[in-house]
This record gives structure tokens, C-alpha cells and sequence, in this order.
């Protein structure tokens, strides 16, 4: 099939929003005769309440934006349709969830940005699936949600790359014993299943580790367990060589806390997952940050690249916040786009239509995530990340993974 180049450019606050696409002569309809018209509804689920309000807030405020500037670049592109974004609160709870979508169903939406947890995913992808919803979520990464020829799509990479990265930097820290304690749930599972497995070709042993209760948090006799797997292991081996793991959402800075009661628990090397990093980033609450000052804790996140239209949304977010916004969660932003954009090209909301254009769109999109290149099973794959370091309660950029060779470059000061 012949090659075409389909173009857009809008001004936004002073800055050119680019929106290019080389396609497949047919791929796209060319000439439709009917053209969608006057509002368009979208849903969005987002965890507006319980355990990720934190990022929640940041998750609404990065969809309401792009709502705007899709709105903004649909006018300058002639079209007479704009999109209506359908908020709904999933309270990071899978059974809210499953009630939401279908409440979204129930107004013939079918096409929905979110959720933002695997765990919701997980509990809305069999409706999505047998209904004809087509879903984008900006954020789960459990591997068991790895599916070719689902309808659920997902703009980050799934945890068995993360899992990877993250074992990597374990190796990299020479860390021989690692303990983990995590949520449990699809994704505290499938994150620390994905480092066990990685890290089974090396030299590092991976203990069963603490899981705790999403639903109800006893940290308290978490943290004294810990304390004694610590202990046992510091008998045998050299304190740097022993690591903790906390696998949490925003939930895990209230760890701390405890944790900091044990006086071996901050004497040894800590990794992180992003929820706990964003939670740290936005709290105020003196014993979690006392604690954060007294350890080092790595994270890795997919790296975000530097632009115009980052730092223009990223100034319009701190307006709104009066806080500087949780980057990871720009993702959201993009989501929006994406699926507008997959609106857009089929002039359709039909789930196989979007289905047939989407992952072409995503590739012809870039935004604050840079190029997004889906997988057969829909993710997001080929990403590179950047090595974030607790130290001192400052968070800083102290290395980097490469995804072509698969290289890690670790600096702590």
C-alpha cells in the first residue's frame, strides 16, 4: 500500500503542538461522509479517593488539561466535535471499579481512559472485554494484564521490564540478600515476581519477603517482622550486602514510621517503587520524612523526555496545584490524546474501529512520554529509565538504563 503523511499543527500558549502520522493508504477512512459532531463522550477512571488519592488529584488535573487542548486543537483542525471527559471516582477499590464501568456503559460511553491500578484494571477488563469497551489506562503494569487481542491497552510499560530494571540496579548495588515487602495485590505480586525471576540467573537471593493487606494495613507488625529477617540476615552477611524492597503504592510512606523504630532498618539499602517516591514528594508529615532523611532509597521510573509541551503543562499544573506536579503522572495527559486522537482518524467511538487505528496513532503521537510504541499485547515496550535516589530527603537523578544494551549506570553521592 502506498505511504501517506497526515499532518496537524496547533499554537497552544506559544507553543506548536505537532501531531504527525505516516500511514497506510486505507488504513484510515479518507472520505467519510459522516463526520462526528458536537460533544463526545470520554470516561475516565481515576483514583480520586483512597489509597492513591495522592497521585489521584495530579492523575484528574493531567486529563482536565488535555481535555482542553484537544478541544483547543480539534477547533483549529476544523472538525465540529469536541470531547466530553466523564470523570468517575474508582477510590482505587476493584469492586468501585467494575461498578463505575459498567455505570459508564450504561451511558453508551466505550471508549475510557484508565483505571490506574492493576488491580482495578484487572477487575474491569472481563466487562470491557465482553462489552465492547475499549480501555487506555495510563498507569497498571501487572504483567498477568499482558494480553494480545484484549481490549485493554496500556501506555507503560508492564512490570517485567521494571522488574528487570530494578533487579538490575540490586545487582548494580551489590546487594546479595534482598528482602521485599509488598502489597498484595497484581501488582505488588507480579513486580516482585518479575525481580525474583531476574534476579534467579544471578547470584542475589530473594527471600519470600512480607505481603501485606490492601485493604487493611497492620505496618506496625510488618515493620517487627522485618526487623527480625533483618537481623537473621546481618548474622550472615555484611550489612551492605542486604536490601529491602517496599513494593507500595502511596501507602508505603506510612512504613516508615514504623520501620524507624528499628534502628538495623536504616542501616541497610532500600529500593522503592514510584508510589512511594510521589508520596514523599507531596507529604509533610514530619516521622515519614525523618525516616526518608536517615536511608537511601533507588527507584527507577520510565524516563520522561525534556520539552515545550512538558514544561507548558507541567506550569499549568503547579497553577492549579499550588505544588509541583507528580510528573509519573503525566501519562494521563497523553492517554487523553491518544484516544482522542484514535477518535479523530476513525470518526468513530466503535471499539473495533479504535482498536484497528490506535496502536498506529499512539506511534505517530509524541508527547511527554516520548514515541509510544505499543506491543502485540499492547503495552508500552523499548522505553529507557532513570535511576531516582532518596538521599537525604532530597530526590535527585543518580543514573540511568538504557534499553538498547541494557546497561545501568548507578552514581550515589
Amino acid at each position: 500500500m502506498k505511504a501517506a503523511i497526515i499532518a496537524a499543527g496547533i499554537v497552544i500558549a506559544g507553543f506548536i503542538i505537532i501531531y504527525a502520522v505516516t500511514i497506510d493508504e486505507g488504513l484510515f477512512p479518507q472520505d467519510s461522509t459522516e463526520r462526528l459532531s458536537g460533544p463526545i463522550q470520554i470516561g475516565v477512571l481515576a483514583p480520586i479517593t483512597g489509597d492513591l488519592a495522592d497521585a489521584g488529584q495530579d492523575i484528574l488535573e493531567y486529563a482536565m488539561v488535555a481535555e482542553e487542548d484537544v478541544n483547543t486543537y480539534l477547533s483549529e483542525s476544523g472538525e465540529s466535535w469536541t470531547i466530553n471527559l466523564i470523570i468517575e471516582d474508582t477510590e482505587t477499590n476493584p469492586d468501585v471499579a467494575l461498578e463505575k464501568i459498567k455505570l459508564l456503559d450504561s451511558m453508551e460511553i466505550t471508549a475510557v481512559v484508565g483505571p490506574a491500578t492493576s488491580a482495578n484494571t484487572a477487575a474491569v477488563k472481563d466487562y470491557a472485554d465482553d462489552n465492547g469497551m475499549l480501555i487506555l489506562s495510563c498507569c497498571s503494569s501487572a504483567p498477568s494484564l499482558s494480553i494480545p487481542d484484549d481490549n485493554v491497552y496500556r501506555i507503560v510499560p508492564d512490570n517485567k521490564y521494571e522488574g528487570g530494571v530494578l533487579a538490575s540496579a540490586i545487582e548494580e548495588r551489590g546487594i546479595k540478600v534482598l528482602i521485599p515487602v509488598y502489597r498484595n495485590d497484581a501488582w505488588g505480586n507480579g513486580l516482585v515476581e518479575s525481580v525474583s525471576n531476574t534476579l534467579s540467573k544471578s547470584d542475589v537471593i530473594v527471600r519470600e519477603g512480607i505481603q501485606y493487606n490492601t485493604e487493611s494495613f497492620d505496618f506496625a507488625s510488618s515493620a517487627a517482622l522485618l526487623e527480625e529477617m533483618v537481623q537473621d540476615e546481618i548474622r550472615h552477611n555484611d550489612r551492605s550486602k542486604v536490601g529491602v524492597l517496599l513494593a507500595s503504592f502511596n501507602e508505603g510512606a506510612d512504613f516508615l514510621p514504623h520501620a524507624a523504630k528499628y534502628d538495623v532498618l536504616d542501616d541497610i539499602l532500600w529500593f522503592g517503587s514510584p508510589g512511594l517516591m510521589e508520596s514523599l514528594a507531596v507529604t509533610d508529615d514530619p516521622a515519614k520524612i525523618s525516616f526518608a532523611n536517615s536511608v537511601v532509597v533507588i527507584v527507577v521510573l520510565p524516563s520522561m523526555p525534556e520539552n515545550p509541551t512538558v514544561q507548558r503543562v507541567n506550569g499549568i499544573m503547579e497553577e492549579r496545584l499550588g505544588r509541583e506536579p507528580i510528573q509519573l503522572m503525566y501519562v494521563k495527559y497523553d492517554a487523553v490524546w491518544v484516544m482522542a486522537l484514535a477518535v479523530q482518524e476513525t470518526q468513530s467511538t466503535d471499539t473495533d474501529e479504535l482498536k484497528r487505528v490506535i496502536k498506529q496513532v499512539a506511534a505517530s503521537y509524541s508527547g511527554g512520554t516520548g514515541k509510544i510504541v505499543l506491543n502485540d499485547a499492547g503495552d508500552l515496550s523499548g522505553v529507557d529509565y532513570t535511576v531516582w535516589g532518596i538521599v537525604d530527603g532530597e530526590q535527585s537523578r543518580i543514573g540511568k538504563y538504557t534499553a538498547s544494551d541494557g546497561a545501568i549506570e548507578i552514581d550515589l553521592p
